[in-house]
């Protein structure tokens, strides 16, 4: 390949034991996938919801063909039932399933036949568990990770787009995910990721077939650096910002977010460049907020930028002085901006901010994927590119 702009045609997809390891300016290398050996099936455990022990609140699970619940620690099975409806009463720091006080610290709810459970109206494949942890109780949906990654995918992407493109997002989800896993067991926390854009949308199943074929096709597969799990960041378009220059992320703990090269593939996206007006009366009335007789507005402008150009400080000027807030003041300030590259200024009764991109700019910019797959790349390749220096691993279950 001849570097950001100028990639050859993507090669017939080789067999699974083939994967990119590294990316430069002259040619894409294949190596061999190395493997990750695991005992067990990978589950994932998505939090749902938590709630203080002492809080009195009930979670309704609908569960076609009846249930069982276990203890999870020993598999021992406390109760059957044949009803469809399993209600996890907290509160007192006790637990009760219909009704049933469980005396243990942990519960787990499964469905008879691997049907799926439905909870607030979502439909979800796994087991639920409720469990106590540092004064709290939390609902958590235990999920296989293939499962797990096949909602997602589904919803933190775009499922009408080419199944390339979907490959891509099922690689890096699945990174990502691993890589919290690792995280949670740290920092001993009994949940591995929230099921909210905080982390991933997690949002039950669904009917993409293309969706699934992106799953299947890259199982068990992740990107690592150093034999870890990479914290495989990736956001809707990067605006052609340059991550190694900047000071978002400790990139010297995430060198493989450090992307020297320019994406020029977003720029025919929408999101690409932006602008959003605030009325002065409406600023004055969010600044007030922040800066309470804080007077009215005079001017405003960035006055502190990092190396890619993001910004860290911006300046407001009122009748009763001058102000400068952070990138998080600002952002509290004015959730409409859609990334922090962006100029501010005051024209006339509006405060108009105009900028590029979509996101946090680092790892993937999935509008760019898009373009590059049009263009002919590889799904590795592309994963090559944008985390610079990483390897391709697959999970490889033995018995």
């Amino acid at each position: 390949m001849s570097g950001c702009g100028g990639a050859k045609r993507a090669v017939k997809p080789k067999p699974a034991t083939v994967q990119v390891a590294g990316y430069n300016d002259n040619h894409t290398k294949f190596n061999e996938i190395n493997p990750a050996v695991y005992k067990k099936s990978v589950k994932v455990r998505v939090l749902m919801d938590r709630v203080d022990q002492h809080k009195k609140t009930t979670w309704s699970l609908g569960v076609p063909g009846g249930f069982v619940v276990r203890d999870p620690e020993s598999g021992r099975v406390i109760v059957r039932s044949k009803k469809y409806k399993a209600e996890v009463k907290v509160g007192s720091g006790n637990i009760f399933v219909n009704g049933h006080k469980i005396d243990l610290d942990s519960v787990l709810v499964v469905p008879k036949k691997d049907k799926p459970i439905t909870f607030n109206g979502t439909v979800y494949h796994g087991a639920f568990l409720a469990t106590k942890a540092k004064e709290r109780i939390y609902l958590i949906n235990v999920v296989d990770l293939e499962d797990y990654l096949f909602s997602v995918v589904r919803w933190e992407g775009w499922p009408g787009w080419p199944l390339e493109v979907n490959k891509v997002f099922a690689v890096v989800c699945r990174s990502y995910v691993l890589h919290k896993m690792l995280l949670a067991r740290r920092l001993g926390v009994p949940y591995h990721i929230k099921n909210s854009n905080i982390h991933q949308t997690y949002n039950g199943t669904h009917k993409h077939e293309i969706v699934r074929k992106a799953v299947e096709q890259t199982k068990g597969i992740f990107l690592s650096y150093d034999g870890q799990p990479i914290d495989a960041m990736y956001d809707a378009c990067c605006g052609g910002v340059i991550p190694a220059k900047s000071e978002m992320v400790d990139l010297k703990k995430a060198p493989y977010l450090a992307r020297k090269k320019a994406c020029t593939f977003c720029k025919k996206s929408r999101l690409y460049r932006w602008r959003q007006d605030y009325t002065v009366t409406r600023f004055e009335a969010l600044f007030q907020r922040l800066r309470p007789g804080s007077g009215h507005l005079r001017g405003i402008k960035v006055c502190k930028r990092d190396g890619a150009g993001l910004v860290k400080e911006v300046r407001v000027v009122t009748s009763k002085g001058a102000y400068n807030l952070n990138d998080r003041e600002i952002y509290s300030l004015c959730k409409r901006i859609k990334s922090f590259h962006f100029n501010v200024g005051k024209y006339g009764k509006v405060v108009v901010f105009k900028g590029r991109g979509y996101g946090h700019h680092m790892g993937v910019c999935q509008w760019g994927v898009r373009q590059m797959v049009e263009e002919g790349w590889h799904y590795r390749s592309i994963l090559a590119f944008f985390y610079p220096g990483v390897q391709f691993m697959e999970l490889m279950p033995v018995d």
